[in-house]
């Protein structure tokens, strides 16, 4: 289990954008609160299942209704799909700490052969910011926001460490969008398989 965090313009939501290519992509969807919502999108191809819909503007965790939504898929996604790594990311749930501290470590312990490992993308702020502005077609940006998500960010990332979560720190500027996931992949399997995190 992947969960990807970062501020705006950190790279967050392209790395499962990056996969929507993939030929055999489905979206689970499930009643909550009396309405259809699409909790999951599947890449067979990759392996990878992401909590959340990528074919709306807001996606990811940030489309979810509430936390309460966002654990009872995130249990639904371990215990249905177990031969797949999973992703989460939302730019909401970047700066939480405390309710994401608690349902890793209770996952850790109810999934001892999972790896669960927090990704925080951390990519200079002036990278974000000019990311941002190619987004919105240079708009003006509240600047003050994102350094501010950039640093708590930064601190959780310390925090998961200290309490027992694997937590990584990356800078992924220079990473082509449209391939955006293959150096996160080769990031978490160098880490699972010596320990040490790539240079990049």
């Amino acid at each position: 289990m992947i969960n990807i965090r970062g501020c705006n313009g950190s790279g967050k939501s392209t790395i499962p954008i990056s996969m929507l290519g993939d030929p055999d992509i489905y979206v689970v969807e499930k009643p909550y609160k009396g309405k259809d919502r699409k909790i999951l999108t599947v890449f067979p191809s990759w392996g990878f299942v992401a909590l959340g819909s990528y074919h709306n503007k807001c996606g990811g965790l940030d489309g979810y209704v509430d936390t309460d939504m966002i654990k009872k898929v995130f249990w639904y996604t371990l215990k249905h799909y177990p031969e797949y790594n999973i992703i989460m990311e939302g730019v909401i749930p970047s700066t939480v700490y405390s309710t994401y501290e608690e349902l890793f470590l209770k996952a850790q312990e109810r999934y001892p052969e999972r790896t669960f490992i927090v990704l925080n993308l951390l990519p200079p702020v002036k990278e974000c910011l000019k990311r941002i502005q190619l987004r919105n077609g240079g708009k003006d940006i509240k600047e003050d926001l994102v350094r501010s998500k950039w640093a708590t960010v930064a601190k959780n990332a310390d925090k998961f460490s200290e309490a027992g979560i694997i937590s990584l720190k990356w800078d992924n500027s220079g990473i082509w969008p449209k391939y955006a996931h293959i150096p996160m992949v080769k990031h978490m399997m160098k880490f699972i398989r010596t320990g040490q995190v790539l240079d990049e």
